[in-house]
């Protein structure tokens, strides 16, 4: 070949000038012909040169597209498509920067018009509606390489049956999706990618192009690969210089410089050079030969000259532009690196420096000696030992390097990282240059301080806080500790890490766990943990710990766990003396609160007890004359009393409550009486009522209990000054927002409901006061008075109503109740018509009545006497059975107490059922009826009366379970 093929190479492969090639024997005979073609030359034209100003064409290349375009060793772009355009510019006077990034961003900056061309570019019918194209300057055909063990093609439909690498999005790709051959793919990046997977096994095949195929296999001597013989006449890469519309000139000067390099040989030295032998081309070029045999016989002599002469000035001008353009790169490399280069001409003792030493020390050049000991004087006095060691070391060992400190024009100090290399050596063997380089790494030393000084704050911050921390290798299932998780552990701090069964036994059972659960979630969810553990340590402490884990992702999956540890054995035994504390300040609290509470209960009980013992010795100072009046104020009393118990079953759970449809207005009227005796005489009642009926479905006791605790609050914050409280009632829509004010039952929808409004211009509440008026073990009063506000609280939930208080200090204050309409209910009297003892029917029979209180058996007896009947008296269990058996169980009907000594209620009543399943029993019981059914059998004729009862009351529930047990043992004889 004539012509040094690595001439050819872009100017960019080396940062240093190449030697002339040495002259061949056969130029010194073309040198005789060179005169005769003087002339000729003289008249040829000039080959054109890239003008000084010419523009840069910026050219987009694929980062990773080797052998096409891909970024050196050293940072600089390389590849066929570089050396090619190269060429092209050296040929048609065109100047080019490479720019090298993924292929998609190379791309997209093609389209917004950031790029001028891209390199390689295949054609596709879309792309051509945007870009111009060269003439292909690569083409190959696909083709199938398969595994050696794979099972053999011979047709397409072959194809089905394997599994097939190849590159994502190419043509290739493109291919199988277009024929339906996608359903078995192992889509990779590149195709360097696709191959490797063949070789090694993930793959059973890759569709690549097949000349740069066999070549990579070539170059990493893959030996399980082959190609299948199988052909694709529709798969073709050609690969295109590609412009934007518009850039015609230039795609002319592209297409001009692909064909003179085509002609001249230039494109074959590069094709076989990057991409492996072309035997189209030398095909070609015997074919071509073969037909212009004569026509180069004829004119052999000029054309020769011509040629060599030209290729001669090409190779002269290439090799300048090249030492130029190295000397240009090296000088920049220099600069960009910060590097201070000196040059030790050992023989004369001179030493080159660069002009980066006199700005590192902040001087002018030559205010630095040219001798190798210039520098002493101003080095660190306590490196100066070590860097005559380095120069030791450099010259005994070919290559030294140091790390010492230089003092700055400003008296500060330079540390400098410095290493030399001895590049010749005389005829003995002896260094005679040696060169090196510098680097300025005061910054570097200066952060590796603060490393220090932050690592060694972080130490004794985590050690002051009892906190470490750790980090967990998933990769070898290994945990690395800081030092203070090493103390918590009571273990020595070590590098080594630990695996991670060693961790988790130090757990306690229970904790070992929990931890293993959590870090399970952490690696395959994701999912982070906070958590507190009991460990023992190395020596045998129980200790508590707060582990907190973190994950870290590389892309959807977790790479690591990192985290903190902390000791909180001190903060775990604070918590439990103050949970102690706070348990005994309540139990205190609960039962000074009981001491006021009890004290308002007596307090109303007291005042209920006199109203009934004075009218009893009223009774008795009249000899036994009762007037009416008086018995009035008896029962009245007593069913306050009563109130005032169901009231404390209420609060306690105890009570259920029954719903009845009634007008909210009359229970207030029916009221009023009872306010009149319970508020202050300096207080005025003023009602203002509904007009129209306000049917509500309520417990009307309840209901009641609290009107009467409401008005009595207000009554309460009135005091003794003279005071107004005014009772309201109406219909109202509530909305959504005026529902979030309620202090009770914020959850209610929106919409009407009945509204009780009691107000008062009292004393009124504070914020504080406000946020507790529900608190069973809290008052304001002197003494309680009841339950008050408390039992409000239960009463207000389960009728499903809205409870709402404004207050200000000093103004007075304003309950709201908010009540849902009844839907449906008709309203029921407040009180019923009672049963008398004056009724004309007289009753029959034995009534068996059990209680071992003896005023409750005979005021029992006394009633049911007085009505007709008579009666038998048992005071336990025992004494009741005895009486059965003697009576033969011939009885209308059995009261039977629930809670006696001996032989209980409920046992009673199973062993009276044993003897006769048709007498009634009617339990009594100072309980709820809740309660009581609880602990009794449920059987037919089994009736409850609650404690304490009227005579009405009595008479009743034993009129309705006589008439029941005689409509069921009609005729049939009594066992």
């Amino acid at each position: 070949m004539p012509v040094d093929q690595h001439s050819r190479v872009i100017s960019h492969r080396s940062p240093f000038p190449r030697p002339y090639p040495a002259r061949r024997p056969g130029l010194r005979f073309i040198g005789v012909l060179a005169w005769l073609a003087l002339l000729i030359h003289l008249a040829a034209p000039a080959l054109p040169a890239a003008a000084p100003d010419a523009p840069v064409l910026r050219v987009g290349l694929d980062v990773s597209a080797k052998p096409f375009s891909y970024v050196d060793e050293n940072g600089r772009p390389a590849g066929f498509c570089v050396d090619l355009l190269e060429a092209i510019g050296r040929d048609q006077g065109l100047r080019f920067e490479y720019i090298a990034l993924p292929w998609s961003d190379a791309l997209a900056q093609f389209g917004d018009g950031k790029l001028d061309l891209l390199a390689n570019l295949n054609r596709t019918p879309e792309r051509t509606r945007l870009n111009d194209f060269s003439t292909p300057h690569v083409r190959m055909a696909g083709a199938l390489f398969i595994r050696e063990n794979a099972p053999r093609v011979h047709t397409h439909d072959d194809l089905r049956a394997l599994r097939i690498a190849v590159s994502s999005e190419s043509l290739a790709h493109q291919y199988l999706r277009d024929h339906g051959l996608d359903k078995n793919l192992l889509l990779v990046t590149d195709m360097s990618a696709a191959l490797t997977a063949v070789e090694k096994g993930a793959a059973d095949a890759a569709l690549t192009p097949r000349t740069l195929s066999l070549k990579t296999i070539r170059d990493r001597g893959y030996r399980n690969v082959s190609d299948s013989g199988l052909n694709f006449p529709d798969l073709t890469y050609t690969s295109h210089l590609a412009v934007r519309h518009g850039r015609s000139e230039l795609l002319y000067k592209l297409n001009l410089g692909l064909h003179n390099l085509r002609e001249d040989g230039t494109y074959a030295v590069l094709y076989s050079r990057w991409l492996g032998p072309i035997e189209t081309i030398r095909e070609s070029w015997q074919i071509a030969r073969a037909h212009w045999l004569t026509f180069l016989l004829v004119t052999s002599a000029l054309a020769l000259v011509f040629f060599l002469q030209r290729r001669l000035l090409l190779r002269l001008r290439r090799q300048t532009q090249d030492l130029k353009t190295s000397e240009e790169r090296l000088t920049l490399a220099l600069e960009g690196s910060e590097d201070a280069v000196w040059d030790w001409d050992i023989l004369n003792g001179r030493v080159n420096r660069s002009e980066r030493w006199a700005q590192i020390l902040g001087c002018r050049p030559d205010e630095i000696a040219p001798q190798i000991d210039a520098l002493a004087a101003i080095t660190h006095p306590d490196d100066l030992e070590r860097v005559e060691q380095s120069k030791r070391n450099l010259m005994r060992d070919g290559y030294g390097r140091v790390e010492y400190r230089l003092r700055a024009h400003d008296g500060t100090w330079r540390w400098i990282f410095d290493r030399g290399k001895v590049v010749a050596r005389d005829s003995e063997n002896r260094p005679s240059r040696v060169t090196g380089a510098a680097t300025d790494i005061t910054l570097r030393k200066r952060i590796e301080a603060a490393l220090v000084r932050s690592q060694a704050l972080l130490e004794q911050t985590q050690q002051a806080a009892g906190m470490g921390g750790w980090e967990y290798d998933l990769r070898t299932r290994t945990i690395f500790w800081t030092k203070e998780t090493w103390r918590i552990h009571d273990l020595p701090p070590a590098d080594d890490p630990l695996p991670e069964e060693r961790v988790f036994d130090f757990c306690a059972p229970h904790s070992r766990e929990i931890l293993t659960a959590a870090v399970g979630l952490a690696v395959t969810e994701g999912q982070s943990f906070d958590l507190e553990l009991e460990i023992v340590t190395a020596n045998s402490r129980l200790v508590w710990v707060r582990c907190i884990g973190r994950v870290e992702l590389a892309g959807e999956k977790v790479a690591r766990l990192f985290g903190s540890l902390q000791d909180i054995t001190r903060n775990k035994k604070a918590d439990e003396d103050r949970q102690k504390l706070q348990l005994k300040m309540l139990e205190a609290q609960k039962l000074e609160s009981l001491g006021v509470l009890a004290g308002g209960i007596a307090h109303d009980f007291n005042n209920l007890l006199t109203v009934i013992m004075g009218n009893a010795s009223l009774a008795r100072a009249t000899n036994g004359t009762v007037s009416a009046e008086a018995l009035e104020h008896i029962e009245t009393a007593s069913n306050r009393a009563a109130d005032l118990c169901r009231q404390m079953l209420s609060y306690a759970g105890k009570s259920r409550f029954s719903l009845e449809g009634h007008d909210l207005n009359a229970l207030i009227q029916d009221t009023t009486h009872l306010f009149k005796t319970s508020i202050a005489k300096n207080a005025v009642l003023e009602y203002t009522l509904s007009p129209a009926p306000l049917q509500v479905e309520i417990d009307a006791s309840q209901i009641r209990q609290v009107i009467m605790n409401l008005v009595i609050n207000a009554s309460d914050a009135i005091g003794t000054a003279p005071g107004k409280i005014r009772v309201r009632s109406f219909l109202k829509a509530v909305t959504a927002d005026q529902m979030r004010d309620a202090r009770i039952g914020q959850e209610r929808p929106p919409g009407d409901y009945i509204i009780l409004e009691v107000e008062d211009d009292g004393c009124g509440m504070s914020a504080e006061t406000i946020t507790r008026i529900f608190d069973p073990f809290f008052t304001t009063k002197f003494t309680g008075r009841g339950l008050g506000l408390a039992a409000v609280l239960g009463i207000v939930r389960a009728h499903r109503g809205a409870f709402f208080v404004r207050s200000t200090l000093g103004k007075g204050t304003t309950f709201t109740l908010a009540l849902p309409p009844a839907t449906g209910v008709a309203a029921t009297q407040v009180k019923p018509v009672a049963l008398t003892f004056s009724s004309t029917e007289k009753a029959e029979g034995t009534i068996l009545i059990v209680d071992d209180e003896p005023q409750v058996r005979k005021i029992s007896a006394s009633i049911l006497e007085k009505q007709g009947y008579t009666t038998a008296l048992a005071s336990d269990g025992y004494e009741a059975l005895a009486l059965a058996l003697a009576h033969g169980m011939r009885f209308k009907a059995v009261l039977l107490d629930l809670t006696m000594p001996g032989l209980d209620g409920p046992a009673t009543l199973r062993e009276l059922r044993a003897l006769s399943k048709t007498v009634p029993v009617l339990i009594m019981s100072g309980y709820s009826e809740t309660d009581a059914r609880k602990h009794i059998i449920a059987a037919p004729l089994v009736g409850f009366i609650p404690k304490p009862f009227t005579a009405d009351d009595l008479l009743v529930k034993i009129k309705a379970l006589t008439t029941q047990a005689d409509e069921m043992t009609s005729g049939t004889p009594q066992k």
